[in-house]
């Protein structure tokens, strides 16, 4: 605040800083009351209000007065916290954390976990400082913590550590992969489904032979989940193409026992009937 006091009320008044007249905005706001006179700055920045200040009366100026305005100390207002320290593997890990005042940009944040450098690109243009690891699996189990360098810091400053549990996914079939008819005839569908103890696995993929299987243009093969469950369904099926040992994967974790689909030719004379 800057205050003044005349000998009697006036119109034609400036405020100055560095010898130019300044405006009010968010942060300069002007005020009068008879003869005072007052300038007041809120959340002064360093960049923006540091400076030598006077203020002018008709032809008149007041003496000049020098503010250096300085940087907050930063400091953690709301050390580090997880939003969620014991999670489930495939869960999303969320940290938070509020400064004393935005980071500069000659000033870094690095996130660790174990002494280890978490590589993250954030940028932070507020107090309030996050970072999100999703689809967390069980080797993301350890200490976390962050630490912002700067060259007007000293030594880096460090938060509060941060203990994190992941849980590793326990995946269950309720029903094992199982086949609705086998063996089969060439052109009949094959259709095998199984039942999960839940519906969110982020994989399942089914296999023949161990080579994966997926859906395609001509809609022969289709995939559906409906619930926990799951199912294929090959229309057409060749014994060349489609039989053998089928297994279902979840998570690229845990598969399901295997499958044997017998897939039968028809019936065909390869010698046809002679007399003899």
């Amino acid at each position: 605040n800057f205050e003044c006091t005349l000998n009697k009320p006036f119109s034609e008044i400036v405020w100055l800083k560095d010898g130019q007249p300044i405006e009010q905005d968010e942060h300069i706001q002007f005020t009068q009351d008879g003869p005072k006179l007052k300038l007041t700055i809120k959340n002064a920045q360093p960049s923006d209000h540091t400076g030598t200040y006077s203020v002018q009366v008709k032809t008149i100026e007041s003496d000049r007065l020098t503010v250096a305005v300085e940087d907050k100390p930063l400091t953690f207002v709301k050390d580090l916290k997880a939003k969620k320290a014991d999670l489930d593997e495939n869960e999303t890990l969320e940290f938070f954390c509020v400064l004393s005042r935005p980071i500069k940009a000659d000033e870094t944040i690095q996130w660790y976990c174990d002494e280890v450098q978490i590589p993250a690109d954030e940028e932070y243009a507020s107090e309030k400082v996050n970072l999100e690891l999703p689809s967390v699996d069980s080797t993301m189990s350890g200490d976390y913590y962050l630490e912002i360098s700067g060259p007007d810091l000293g030594k880096p400053l460090k938060s509060a550590t941060v203990r994190v549990i992941v849980k590793p996914e326990e995946i269950r079939f309720v029903k094992p992969l199982r086949a609705l008819k086998n063996p089969l005839n060439e052109g009949e569908a094959l259709i095998l489904e199984c039942e999960l103890d839940k519906p969110n696995y982020k994989s399942v993929m089914f296999s023949l032979n161990e080579k994966p299987l997926s859906e395609n243009e001509d809609n022969r093969i289709r995939v559906t989940h409906t619930g926990n469950k799951w199912q294929i369904k090959i229309d057409n099926v060749k014994q060349e193409a489609d039989a053998g040992e089928y297994m279902v994967t979840v998570n690229e974790k845990v598969s399901s026992p295997k499958v044997k689909i017998t897939i039968m030719k028809p019936l065909r004379f390869v010698e046809d009937l002679t007399v003899s």
